[in-house]
Formats: C-alpha cells, structure tokens, sequence
C-alpha cells in the first residue's frame, strides 16, 4: 500500500485537530499529512514537495473563498483538491468541482472517518483518471492530425513521382529518337529511385510510431552517443565531423532506447548533410537538469536555417529547406519531433543562417505514479 501525503490548508486549529484525529483511524491507505494555516504557505510547500491530495478550506486568512482554490491551481493544476467549508450550502461545492475541485465536504461532515478517508481516496482516483482522459484525448487529437499528414504525402508527395513517370513514359514511347530515348530512361531511374527513397522513408515513420508501445528505461547519453557515432562511422569519418560533449549537468535521461538512438542518428545526419563547406562539421552535444525535464542542448556550426521563412513547415513531413546542398527526403526533423511529442516531450529551435542551428530537446524526468 503506498503511502499518500495529504496537505490541510485550515487556519482553525480546532478544525486541524479534528482532521488529524479522523485521519488516525484511517485504513484504506497510509499517509502523511502537513498542515498550514494561509494559501502563500501552501504554495510554498507545494514547491518543496508535491502532495498527493490538498484539504482546502475557504476561509483563510490570505484568501476568501474560491479565489484559494484558483490560487493553487495556477500552482499546479494537476493535483487534486477537496475543498472544506462550513458554509451549509451545496451550491458551493458544486461550484467548486465545477471550477475543478475533485469533491467538497462540509466541516460537520469530517467526523465521519470513513466518509473523509473515502472522499480523498475517490479524489485521487477520479483526478487520476480525468489526466488519463486528457492525455488519451490529446493523443487523439496528435493522430487525427499525423492521419492529415498522411493522407496529404499519398495524395501529393507520392503522387508527383508517378504522374512525372507517366509523363517520361509518355515522351518515350512518343519518339523514335534513340539519344532522347537514353535520356529519358535516365529520368525514369531518378523518378523510380525518388519515389522508392519516399516510400522506404514512409515505412520507417510507421516502425517509429511501433516502437512508441515500448517502455522507456534509463539511457547513459554518452554510450548512446557513442553508439549513434559508430553506426554513422563513414558518413561521420568521411566528413571530418567532429562531436563534443558535455554531460556533466545529467548524465541520463529516461526514454525508449531505439527511439532516443533515433533522434540522434536524425539530428547527427542532418547536421552531417547541411554542413557548412567553409568549415569543417562541429557538433556540441551539452545537457541541463531541471525540475522536470532533462535537457539536451544539440549544436552545429552548419548552414542553419531561415526560421522567419521555414518555422511553420520546419518539421512537416518530406519538407526540405535546403535542396542545393544535400540529398535527403525530409523526414528527420519530421521524425524526431513526433517522437518527443509522443513522449510529453518539447524541441525548441534556434538557427542563424550562415552561422547554425541548436535544438533544445525536453526530456521529461520520470513521472510520479498514479495511486
């Protein structure tokens, strides 16, 4: 059974001593529980440690009524909150849930153990499976909108190469002319080759989003950088890139290991690829910890991009910014953003043209678990 830590925020000592007395006959769960008397004191002890469950009363002497309740939620809008009142009047409490508090007892009602341990076990239960319904809902929105992308590729992307094929056929079999004939066939190969590269590049999208299904685990960010760097080993050696690193600040981060491998054979690849030939690839690999995430600053001296021209299309699929430098489908950043998304991640971009470009990817730290 683990254990909750339950927050009272109630400025009545008499009301405190009742809470600690029904809560020590308690047997659905184990628990802590820290009592502070004003909402500022509560929001700084949600910043020392988050609570399982919050015990708000609306009566307190920094805070009147439901203005405490959305004092905490611009807090932290996730943790779940009972609100307390000794006003006889049940269209508070409505109100309240209907502001997004999990339940509402009146104060005589807390005598009842059974029915207060009940309230906060419910609370935590009904708050875990509305951000299971938020999260299933946002998932769905991401599909719906990859599914537009998709059909977008068939329909377009993949369309061009066929109907430019049927063209050179076209042209062929129309002429009797035989170096026209040379030509053409040497159109044909590109086209064929193009539209096999598109499709291959469509699959891979389709095995990233399998591996999604896999459990993340804790990655050493050097050894998979390391690994990353072996299995690009020609294309890294032939190119004279050379990749720093710093990993002093985080030194792991928690994710799939194929897909964490992905994103940095994506990013190494076009930063190989989009070099700048005045200068020899650098690549600076730093991390950062925060409260929630893990941070990994990926840097490069290439070519960079115009993100005043390219930022809505920066990471659509088969989009390409730069056609005159490289070879390529467009699909990395394309990748490596779907993959963050999917795993509550963020990229950030920074780029100068001429000079490079830095991505700043959000690793989220390993999430609390649910009751």
């Amino acid at each position: 059974m683990k254990e909750i830590h339950i927050l009272l925020v109630e400025d009545n000592l008499a009301d405190q001593e009742i809470v600690k007395e029904v809560l020590a006959d308690a047997y659905l769960f184990r628990y802590s529980l820290e009592v502070c008397d004003c909402i500022s004191e509560a929001i700084a002890r949600i910043e020392q440690q988050k609570p399982s469950v919050i015990l708000l009363d609306l009566s307190l002497p920094d805070g009147v009524g439901l203005q405490n309740l959305e004092q905490l939620q611009e807090k932290d809008l996730s943790i779940p909150i009972v609100i307390l009142t000794g006003l006889d009047d049940p269209n508070v409490g409505i109100e309240a849930i209907n502001k997004g508090a999990e339940d509402y007892l009146s104060k005589p009602e807390i005598n009842n153990e059974h029915l207060l341990a009940k309230t906060i076990s419910f609370a935590i239960e009904r708050n875990k499976l509305k951000r299971e319904l938020f999260q299933a809902m946002n998932n769905l929105q991401k599909y719906n909108e990859k599914l537009r992308d998709y059909a977008y590729v068939i329909t377009h992307d993949l369309k061009s190469p066929l109907v430019n094929l049927r063209s050179l056929v076209d042209l062929y079999f129309q002429s009797d002319d035989t170096a026209l004939h040379q030509k053409v066939m040497g159109r044909i190969g590109s086209s064929i080759n193009r539209l096999d590269n598109m499709i291959r590049s469509f699959s891979n999208v389709f095995l990233v989003e399998k591996d999604l299904e896999k459990e993340p685990e804790t990655i050493d960010i050097a050894q998979a950088i390391t690994e990353v760097e072996d299995q690009l080993g020609e294309l890294v050696r032939s190119s004279n890139t050379r990749i720093s690193t710093d990993l002093s600040q985080a030194s792991t981060v928690l994710f799939v290991p194929v897909l964490f491998r992905s994103i940095l054979q994506n990013l190494i690849t076009n930063s190989i690829k989009y070099s700048n030939t005045n200068r020899e690839p650098r690549i600076f690999i730093t991390t950062e910890d925060s409260d929630d995430y893990v941070i990994i600053h990926f840097e490069d001296n290439g070519i960079g991009i115009n993100l005043e021209k390219h930022q809505k299309q920066l990471f659509k699929l088969f989009k390409r910014f730069s056609t005159e430098t490289a070879e390529g489908m467009g699909v990395g950043l394309y990748m490596v953003k779907s993959i963050m998304d999917a795993n509550d991640g963020q990229v950030n971009i920074d780029s100068t043209p001429g000079e490079g470009t830095r991505f700043d990817l959000f690793f989220r730290k390993e999430k609390e678990l649910a009751l």
